[in-house]
């Protein structure tokens, strides 16, 4: 059985659960140790279970609480190695260190790395395979490129950005640079952009769709949604179930 959840998603954290028959592992580690045990225990679990955690890159709403998860527990961590000499020196004693695209295959499920755009040292996606499917997580990225876009197709779950509606962000209260760093390619996805992505993949026989790391201030899960289902019904594609993660909460993928 696969399951996968975002367990908050959003500037201020960010954390994806993943449980596979025999693995439980998390793709990054925001916010604190105690609000992702908090979480965990509502499915049955604990920080005690994680085997692995992967973090996409070194920005803090990817990595606040993983100083103290490895101090704690140990946790293997597996990051590029460009990544890991930023995190702290208990993460850096249980880190393993990757070329940005790198591959892990365990008797419960295989993880691959793919480069994804994004204004970090180094940014990744993964896509994490296993006996009962696969899903691709990509919460951070400018624009999608031919390689981030390949390594989601046919996966049955993805995880994806929908960062931010264009005209909100324009017009709302952020400094301008910041709006021209988002707005780039090394930036954050848009709903329009993430909403095309996510048709393509729809017709390629994804079937469930997590809408992440929306932003407070730029944008409105409703306006996220109401963009991706919009691209999907133009691309006649009816079977789809598509969420927007809760900034503060548990949301499934499955």
């Amino acid at each position: 059985m696969l399951e996968a959840y975002t367990l908050f998603s959003g500037s201020s954290g960010n954390c994806v659960y993943i449980k596979t028959t025999g693995a439980e592992i998390l793709v990054d580690c925001g916010k604190n140790a105690k609000t992702i045990e908090a979480a965990l225990k509502k499915l049955g679990s604990s920080l005690c279970n994680i085997s692995a955690i992967f973090i996409t890159h070194e920005h803090s709403d990817h990595i606040s609480a993983l100083e103290v998860i490895s101090k704690r527990h140990k946790i293997p961590v597996h990051a590029a190695a460009a990544t890991a000499v930023r995190l702290g020196p208990y993460a850096r004693a249980c880190v393993v260190e990757h070329a940005p695209r790198f591959m892990i295959e365990t008797p419960h499920y295989a993880i691959r790395s793919f480069v994804t755009p994004h204004d970090s040292v180094v940014c990744v996606g993964y896509r994490i395979t296993t006996d009962d499917g696969e899903i691709a997580i990509a919460t951070d990225l400018g624009c999608v490129t031919d390689e981030a876009g390949i390594a989601m197709l046919g996966c049955h779950g993805v995880i994806i950005e929908s960062n931010h509606d264009v005209e909100m962000l324009k017009t709302g209260p952020y400094p301008a640079e910041l709006k021209r760093r988002i707005l780039s390619r090394e930036g954050h996805l848009s709903n329009d952009e993430c909403a095309h992505l996510a048709a393509i993949l729809a017709k390629r026989g994804t079937k469930r769709l997590l809408l992440a790391h929306i932003s407070r201030e730029n944008n409105r899960p409703e306006l996220a949604l109401a963009a991706t289902e919009r691209a999907l019904e133009q691309a006649l594609v009816r079977d789809a179930v598509v969420r927007a993660a809760s900034a503060t909460d548990i949301t499934p993928l499955f």
